[in-house]
């Protein structure tokens, strides 16, 4: 199996478990929707247009590729703050990891936080 295929069965199936779990047996709520995060998420710069539902899983897979939990760039209770320098450090490699795909692979998710992190933060 070629690297490239093998990283993107991996993200699938952590971002399927990581979905699964996060499933609330309270019914659909606001997370579960296809608005785009920022009418949905208070503070969201860099993920803008992506659909709710996906916010939580994507930073489940972050938080794996680094080897971190969530409170590593969020302020446990206060998520929308911005008092963690590695939230601000995340956004530019967002950022950094998104330019990457568009310039060099027609916008196709080829490089993601592992490709470099390999489930380390440093």
């Amino acid at each position: 199996m070629n690297r490239t295929l093998f990283h993107c069965t991996v993200a699938i199936l952590f971002l399927a478990a990581c979905f699964a779990g996060a499933q609330s047996t309270a019914g659909p709520s606001r997370e579960d929707s296809a608005d785009p995060a920022e009418q949905v998420f208070k503070n969201i710069q860099v993920l803008k247009g992506t659909p709710a539902y996906q916010v939580v899983p994507s930073m489940q897979f972050i938080g794996a590729a680094l080897g971190v939990e969530c409170e590593f760039c969020h302020v446990r209770g206060a998520l929308d703050k911005d008092d963690k320098k590695p939230k601000q450090t995340a956004r530019q490699m967002i950022q950094m990891q998104m330019a990457i795909n568009r310039d060099n692979f027609k916008g196709e998710r080829e490089v993601t936080c592992f490709s470099c992190h390999r489930g380390a933060h440093d």
